[in-house]
């Protein structure tokens, strides 16, 4: 009984590995032949296919060819094999940038840097992105790449680009006095705060030098509803833009700290991670009465 037990699993195992490489092959032919057909069939089972990246390593290639995304430089949906195609000259890695929605990720300034050097980024919205993203390191041989990633290091930008003017920055000694400041204003809320390399458009962004899943812990265990201490960011400023420029300007202490603080306010609503939006209202009307003495 021990022995037909043992191959009745076998048989069974082998009988569910056969059916689900069927089912992977069947449903890649659908991704190849009818795009349409199968954007509508990523709706309703895209999450289940991510699940299966997570659980079935050996099945994880096969399923990595099915996933879709959202892309910056693309509509509809993209595959991995098909960002691997679009990949610019001197780009090794494959980026993405996980958000709460499409509209909040194109607005984030960590897009800035790879708009300029005209990157690709896939936009991850979806809740279990973080944990497939910890289970396939890599597609193609190309490694994923977080591109809020405080360390992030991109290829250099096209020759054209940086002939064109750019705003003037706060000075050196300038900017090591505005960045004291910040760090003074904020306290233990941020790791530490820096100048950013990167940043083009933006005042300010929040990275993490956590380059795991942790960095994005937060926003799993809110929309889970559960309580979750966030890991300090570093704060990094464009001492190029205007808002930074005045700062390091300003005599006024008490109003420079209400605005740092609303600036580092306003990064944490753009990351979706701000613990108490409703926090932000006292602060920006504060800053409004201040502007309209002006």
């Amino acid at each position: 009984e021990t022995v037909q037990t043992a191959q009745s699993n076998r048989l069974m195992s082998r009988l569910k590995q056969t059916i689900t490489n069927k089912v992977i092959s069947e449903i890649g032919d659908l991704a190849e032949e009818d795009a349409e057909k199968y954007a509508a069939l990523w709706a309703e089972f895209g999450r289940l296919i991510k699940e299966g990246v997570i659980t079935d390593n050996a099945n994880k290639d096969k399923l990595a060819n099915l996933l879709r995304f959202k892309s910056s430089k693309a509509d509809g949906w993209t595959s991995l094999k098909e960002y691997v195609s679009r990949m610019s000259e001197g780009q090794e890695e494959i980026y993405y940038l996980l958000g709460t929605d499409v509209n909040a990720i194109t607005h984030s300034p960590h897009l800035e840097a790879f708009k300029s050097r005209d990157l690709e980024v896939l936009l991850m919205t979806d809740t279990i992105d973080g944990f497939m993203i910890n289970a396939l390191p890599e597609f193609d041989g190309k490694k994923l790449h977080n591109a809020s990633d405080a360390d992030l290091k991109l290829p250099e930008k096209d020759k054209a680009d940086e002939d064109k003017p750019e705003e003037p920055a706060v000075e050196d000694a300038a900017l090591q006095t505005l960045i004291t400041r910040f760090e003074d204003a904020l306290g233990d809320r941020v790791a530490s705060v820096r100048e950013s390399k990167v940043l083009t458009e933006s005042a300010a962004r929040l990275v993490s030098a956590d380059k795991g899943f942790g960095a994005d812990m937060e926003r799993v265990y809110r929309a889970l509803g559960q309580e979750y201490e966030a890991p300090k960011r570093i704060l990094e400023i464009n001492p190029r833009h205007q808002l930074i420029r005045n700062l390091s300007e300003m005599d006024d202490a008490a109003l420079a700290g209400k605005l740092m603080e609303a600036l580092y306010g306003n990064a944490l609503l753009i990351e979706g991670i701000h613990p108490n939006p409703a926090e932000m209202v006292p602060l920006i009307q504060t800053l409004m009465e201040a502007a309209a003495k002006k």
